[in-house]
């Protein structure tokens, strides 16, 4: 037996769909409503059902960071729900520094900047001494949009990189110097991570390339 979970952070914590829980029902594949994020057509031993998850109703809930990636002084946006219709006292914490007063503040969106010395981790909402679910933010260095800034000239070190505007939904490559990097996606709009190539040692620029744009994006060093 098993019951419907979810994740907000890739994976680093779990918690409930619902409280109410599915039932006692073996599942077999779940498949989320395209227009409704919290409907589940749940496929089990004892046919197919569709269930709807309650509302939260007491409590902040994060649902997406955009973008779910930047350094320190950027603008991003916390959207979700139950995060009332002014800040007051509530805050946003990028682990456990206070972003200060928000640029915008409503009940489904929030506008904060990045505060300084950010580091990769949680993201959370905290209204009326009411913790959000975390979601992760991955912070690059403060001098590009690449990080790490560097690994092994063997190759095979996993890469975030803050994309160029309009990157999504074209064709494209990320260059480290002239070798193109492998197992390239998007994990967030704007947001790729990727495969460092293979390279000799030393300092080489990262580029996002397309068939009519090639934008330089920061530096990765090999050693």
């Amino acid at each position: 037996m098993c019951a419907a979970c979810c994740s907000t952070d890739h994976g680093e914590s779990w918690a409930a769909f619902d409280s109410t829980g599915l039932g006692a029902f073996t599942i077999r594949r779940l498949l989320t409503d395209p227009t409704n994020r919290n409907r589940l057509f749940v496929a089990t031993d004892r046919g197919v059902y569709s269930y709807t998850r309650k509302a939260a109703g007491n409590g902040p809930v994060i649902e997406q960071l955009l973008p779910a990636a930047g350094k320190a002084g950027d603008t991003i946006s916390v959207n979700g729900r139950g995060f009332g219709a002014v800040q007051g006292t509530s805050k946003v914490l990028f682990r456990s520094t206070d972003a200060g007063v928000a640029r915008r503040w409503s009940d489904t969106s929030i506008k904060v900047t990045v505060p300084n010395g950010v580091q990769t981790g949680p993201v959370t909402v905290v209204v009326l001494n009411k913790k959000s679910n975390p979601y992760e933010f991955i912070a690059v260095p403060p001098s590009g949009n690449v990080y790490p800034t560097s690994g092994p000239a063997a190759g095979g070190t996993r890469v975030t990189i803050l994309a160029p505007s309009g990157t999504s939904g074209t064709q494209f490559n990320v260059l480290f110097g002239s070798a193109v990097a492998g197992n390239v996606r998007f994990t967030q709009p704007n947001v790729i991570t990727c495969d460092s190539p293979a390279g000799t040692p030393g300092t080489v620029d990262v580029k996002v390339a397309s068939s009519v744009t090639s934008t330089t994006v920061g530096t990765f060093t090999h050693y």
